[in-house]
């Protein structure tokens, strides 16, 4: 039998920021262990779930990624779905 069991490595660059507005967001870096690539997702306070189509090199790409969209106001131009966290 083999162990079929998902592993998420979450990113030390996880935090809780404010974007230009003040409205806090949960920034979420993470990939599955045996992946390369880095998954950015961002939580706003009514707990929408706003995940990049992208993914990323290093979990500091998606880091930068997620500062540069809540310093521009343009956090959201490259979701690829909006979701309710539960």
């Amino acid at each position: 039998m083999t162990d079929d069991t998902l592993v998420i490595e979450n990113s030390s660059y996880c935090a809780t920021m404010n974007d230009s507005a003040g409205e806090e967001f949960k920034i979420s870096i993470y990939k599955l262990d045996h992946e390369t690539s880095w998954v950015l997702e961002m939580i706003d306070q009514s707990n929408t779930s706003f995940v990049w189509c992208d993914r990323f090199d290093t979990d500091k790409q998606a880091y930068d990624e997620a500062v540069a969209a809540l310093t521009t106001g343009e956090a959201f131009d490259k979701t690829a779905e909006v979701v309710e966290a539960e």
